[in-house]
C-alpha cells in the first residue's frame, strides 16, 4: 500500500526521535530532498489508494495561456470544462446551441438516459457574453468523484463570440457555494423595497412588478434547493497551480490536503466578504521593499482594496488609475519592443492580509496578437488596434492588464487571474457556516511557492522569495481568446458603482431590475403584456426586449 508522502516523512521524523541513528537521519534527509519535487506520476500512484485519500490531481489543458480546461463527465459524456473560481454554477453547452462551438463535442441530451430537463429557464452573464439555459439534472463526475442527479444549467442558446473556436463545452463554477443564494435574496429584497416605497408614496404597483417578484422568490428557492457540484461532492479543500513555462499544463487538485498541516510553508489569508474568493489588498507597486531602488506605488497605498482570486479570468484586472501609474512607470524602465527581455522590469509587489506577494514581469507584460473582441477592446485601451492585413499578426509588447473601475466595501476592486496561479500554488478552504453548519462557505485561502512544473517548493519562505526574472518568458496571447471576469461587461457599460456591500456582478439567478423599468428610466418600448415568468424562469427586459439572467438594471 502506498503512503501519502507527507505522512511518510512525518513517520520517519517520529522514528528518528525514538531511534536517533545516523542511518535513519540520512533516510529522513533523502526523503525530504526527494519530496521537494513531487512528480505527477507519483501523485497518480497515491490516488489509487482511496483508503488513504480521495485526493484527485486533475490535469488542465492549456489553450494559449489564457484559458485552461479539465475533464468533466455529464450523463456519461466526457467534455472539457473551464474550472472557474469566479462563478458559481455548472453550465453545460448542449447540441441545441448552434453557436456554442463544435456540435460533435457538445452535450447530446438524447445520449443520456438519466437526464431530467425542467421548464425553469435562466440567463447567465459572463465577461465574454451571455447564455440561455434550462435547469437540468443528471449524473456528473470529476475523476472518481460522482454526484447523482446533480443540478446544472443546460445551455441551448448563447451570445458569446469566444465559443466559435472554444476548447470547452462546460463551465464549472467553483466560487463560494452560497453566493448564488445570497445574490438571489439580495435582488429579491431590493425589489421588495421598491414595492414598499411605492406603497408608501401611494403609487400603483404594476402587475409586472409583482410577477417579477414572484420570479425572484422562485429563483431564490431554486438556488437554495440545488447545491452546486463542489458542495454535493463534499469538497473542503481544492487547489490550483499552473505551469510557468508558456504552453505548459496546469493542475486542479480536488480534496487536497489541509495546507496548514503540511510541511510546506503555506501562508494563510482569510476570505473577506461573502460572495467571492476575495482578500484585503494593500500596497501595490514596484520596489516597495528595495533599499537600492526608488519605490513606485501603483495603488492601495492610502487605503485598502479588495482582491478577487479568479481562475476564470485570463489576465490581471486593475483600476484605471493603477493602469495609468503602471504605464508611467514603464516609461522609465528598460523594455525591449518585442518583450524578448523582461529582466530590466521589477516584480509586481502587493500585500494580501498584510502578507507580501510578488509576481514576475511576465505576469503583467506580454505580447498580444490579433484583434481584441469588441466586448473587450474598451477594457484594454492600451492595446493598439490592428488593421486587417494579409501579413501575419503583428506581436505587440503591452501590459497584459484589463481595467475596471468598481468599488467594494473594502475599496477599489482588483482581480488576480491566471498569472497569479502560475506563481503560487493556491488552496481554497470551505467550511461550515457559523449560521448553519449544513451550508459550506468560503473560509480561507492558502498560498505557497511552486516551481515551473507546479511542484511545491519545500521550505521556501513566501515573503522572502523574489522571482528570478531572467528565467521568465513573456507569454504570447491571441486577443480573440481572452476571457474577462463575468461581471466586467456590465460594469464597463454602466460605469462605476459604489456599494456598501461586496461588489456584485450580474446576479447568478436574477433578471434585470425593475428599478429602471418602472422608475422612469428611458425605454425603447412600453412594457409588454404579462409574462409567464415563474413558469419560464426569466423576466422580460422592457428596454432590450430580451431575457436577461442578471444585472443591476436594464441599460
Amino acid at each position: 500500500m502506498s503512503m501519502n508522502p507527507i505522512k511518510r516523512i512525518m513517520l520517519l521524523l517520529t522514528l528518528s526521535a525514538v531511534v536517533p541513528t545516523k542511518a535513519l537521519d540520512a533516510r529522513v534527509k533523502r526523503e525530504m530532498q526527494r519530496q521537494q519535487k513531487i512528480t505527477a506520476k507519483e501523485v497518480a500512484h497515491w490516488q489509487l489508494d482511496q483508503a488513504e485519500s480521495s485526493l484527485i490531481r486533475q490535469e488542465l489543458a492549456n489553450d494559449g495561456d489564457v484559458q485552461y480546461t479539465g475533464k468533466l463527465t455529464v450523463g456519461g459524456q466526457t467534455m472539457d470544462a473551464v474550472l472557474d473560481t469566479g462563478s458559481f454554477d455548472l453550465l453545460v453547452f448542449s447540441q441545441r446551441c448552434y453557436l456554442c462551438g463544435d456540435q460533435y463535442r457538445l452535450f447530446n441530451e438524447s445520449m443520456s438516459p438519466e437526464l431530467e430537463l425542467t421548464e425553469f429557464r435562466m440567463d447567465h452573464s459572463f465577461g465574454s457574453g451571455s447564455t440561455k439555459s434550462l435547469q437540468a439534472y443528471d449524473t456528473v463526475s470529476l475523476g472518481t468523484l460522482t454526484s447523482k442527479r446533480q443540478s446544472f444549467w443546460d445551455v441551448y442558446e448563447a451570445a458569446m463570440p469566444i465559443l466559435r473556436d472554444a476548447t470547452f463545452q462546460a463551465i464549472l463554477g467553483c466560487g463560494p457555494p452560497m453566493s448564488s443564494v445570497k445574490m438571489a435574496l439580495e435582488e429579491e429584497d431590493e425589489l421588495k423595497e421598491i414595492i414598499e416605497s411605492k406603497k408608501r408614496n401611494g403609487e400603483p404597483i404594476p402587475a409586472e412588478m409583482n410577477q417579477e417578484l414572484d420570479h425572484y422568490i422562485a429563483a431564490s428557492e431554486v438556488a437554495k434547493e440545488t447545491p452546486g457540484l463542489v458542495s454535493q461532492l463534499g469538497i473542503q479543500y481544492f487547489s490550483i497551480c499552473l505551469g510557468q513555462v508558456p504552453g505548459s499544463k496546469g493542475y486542479f487538485i480536488w480534496n487536497d490536503y489541509d495546507p496548514q498541516a503540511s510541511m510546506t510553508n503555506f501562508v494563510q489569508v482569510p476570505v473577506v466578504g461573502d460572495l467571492y474568493w476575495s482578500a484585503e489588498l494593500t500596497d501595490v507597486g514596484f520596489n516597495l521593499n528595495s533599499q537600492q531602488q526608488e519605490p513606485m506605488m501603483l495603488g492601495c497605498g492610502a487605503g485598502r482594496c479588495s482582491a478577487v482570486l479568479d481562475s476564470g479570468t485570463s489576465l490581471i484586472v486593475v483600476p484605471p488609475m493603477a493602469m495609468a501609474a503602471l504605464q508611467g512607470a514603464l516609461r522609465t524602465l528598460s523594455l525591449t519592443a518585442n518583450c524578448s527581455d523582461l529582466s530590466g522590469l521589477p516584480d509586481l509587489e502587493f500585500r494580501l492580509d498584510g502578507k507580501l506577494f510578488t509576481l514576475p514581469p511576465s505576469s503583467y507584460m506580454g505580447e498580444v496578437s490579433g484583434s481584441l473582441p469588441s466586448e473587450l477592446s474598451h477594457l484594454m485601451p492600451h492595446v493598439p488596434v490592428q488593421r486587417p492585413s494579409l501579413l501575419q499578426d503583428q506581436q505587440q509588447c503591452v501590459p497584459l492588464l484589463m481595467t475596471l473601475d468598481a468599488d467594494t466595501q473594502f475599496g477599489p476592486l482588483w482581480v488576480f487571474g491566471l498569472p497569479f496561479f502560475r506563481r503560487y500554488y493556491s488552496t481554497f478552504e470551505l467550511g461550515p457556516s457559523s449560521d448553519d453548519d449544513s451550508h459550506f462557505v468560503a473560509k480561507s485561502m492558502s498560498f505557497a511557492l511552486a516551481d515551473e512544473d507546479c511542484n511545491l517548493r519545500m521550505g521556501a519562505q513566501l515573503e522572502s522569495h523574489m522571482s528570478d526574472r531572467s528565467k521568465h518568458q513573456a507569454i504570447k496571447v491571441k486577443g480573440s481568446k481572452l476571457r474577462a471576469p463575468r461581471w466586467m461587461y456590465k460594469r464597463s457599460k454602466t460605469g462605476r458603482k459604489s456599494s456598501t456591500s461586496e461588489t456584485t456582478p450580474p446576479s447568478s439567478v436574477m433578471v434585470c431590475s425593475a428599478r429602471s423599468a418602472w422608475q422612469g428610466a428611458p425605454t425603447d418600448k412600453e412594457p409588454e403584456a404579462p409574462y409567464a415568468w415563474k413558469a419560464r424562469g426569466a423576466a422580460k427586459c422592457p428596454r432590450h426586449g430580451e431575457l436577461f439572467r442578471a444585472g443591476p438594471s436594464c441599460r
